[in-house]
């Protein structure tokens, strides 16, 4: 009698066990890795005057050019841009960036996808 308890416990116990997990929900990743907008400014991150940088999309890949006005040093810009959710940069974009000369963005989709923008800054006319 005893032994029967138990082993009607046990398997309650387990049926309870077995209703009460539910599957975990599926998860999307995001997949888009295009930069929507980009900005420069050279007074501090979140101020100043924003230029604004032409985007140029390939087909996997893209360029970027900020026309920054004299005056502007290219070598000390802040850059902000506007990425898909779940998106992220590589390197980094916070801090100042250096773009006297050609600088490689990655941009990496939720999904892994990556994209490569080459980014450059120029004075009018240059």
């Amino acid at each position: 009698m005893k032994q029967s308890l138990i082993y009607t416990l046990l398997l309650a116990v387990c049926v309870l066990i077995e209703v009460s997990c539910e599957k975990a929900d599926p998860v999307y990743y995001q997949i888009g890795n295009k930069i929507a907008s980009i900005a420069a400014r050279a007074d501090a991150p979140d101020s100043g005057t924003a230029y604004d940088g032409t985007i140029v999309e390939e087909e996997d890949s893209g360029t970027i050019e900020f026309v920054i006005p004299y005056g502007i040093t290219i070598t000390q810009l802040y850059l902000s841009a506007s990425l898909p959710v779940g998106a992220f940069a590589t390197p980094t974009l916070t801090g100042l960036k250096d773009l006297s000369s050609p600088f490689t963005l990655t941009i990496v989709a939720g999904n892994g996808d990556r994209r490569v923008y080459t980014v450059t800054a120029k004075h009018p006319d240059n």
